[in-house]
């Protein structure tokens, strides 16, 4: 009788765990990554890793790049945060597709930011900028001069500070 339960439950188990692992392979897309990586940005790496250890469909290496970038960005590493924007942009599929372009650019400067690479920061931001105000994208736009406008700040240029933040606010 023992035996028969404990077959039971490794049955029970087995099952549960095949369902698991088809759900997971259902909704393994960047979409799914992007709404978890807030929550949980160490489980949205995990399975990024897996996407890429096993090759699998749906998820591009320029974009498990990008989901990369934004999983480093929440857990504060800057520094990898910046190694995988790098990466994204290196891309052509994000060199040829200007919101990928900009969505990347904005990224590797608030990563710049952050580490204090403050000239890289500001030249990143201007290009940005351009690309932004070429889509029409207010908020890149207002993202990226609030950045600038945190770095002049930081130099004590606080009037040409102050300006970015009323064009960031306006944007």
């Amino acid at each position: 009788m023992k035996v028969l339960g404990i077959a039971i439950l490794l049955v029970i188990g087995l099952f549960f765990n095949n369902i698991h692992v088809s759900a997971q392979t259902v909704t393994l897309t960047p979409r799914y990554i992007q709404k978890i990586h807030l929550q949980n940005p160490e489980r949205a790496l995990h399975l990024l890793d897996s996407v890429e250890q096993n090759h699998l469909p749906g998820i591009q290496p320029y974009e498990t790049d990008m989901l990369r970038s934004m999983c480093y960005e929440v857990l504060g590493e800057y520094v990898l945060k910046e190694k995988y924007a790098r990466r994204a942009l290196a891309s052509d599929s994000v060199q040829s597709v200007p919101s990928r372009k900009v969505r990347m650019l904005v990224a590797l400067m608030g990563s710049l930011v952050e580490q204090g690479k403050n000239e890289e920061a500001i030249r990143c931001g201007r290009e940005a900028i351009k690309l932004s105000r070429l889509l029409h994208d207010e908020g890149r736009e207002g993202e990226t001069l609030l950045n600038i406008g945190r770095i002049f700040r930081n130099m004590n240029r606080r009037q040409e500070a102050f300006e970015l933040f009323n064009q960031a606010i306006e944007a």
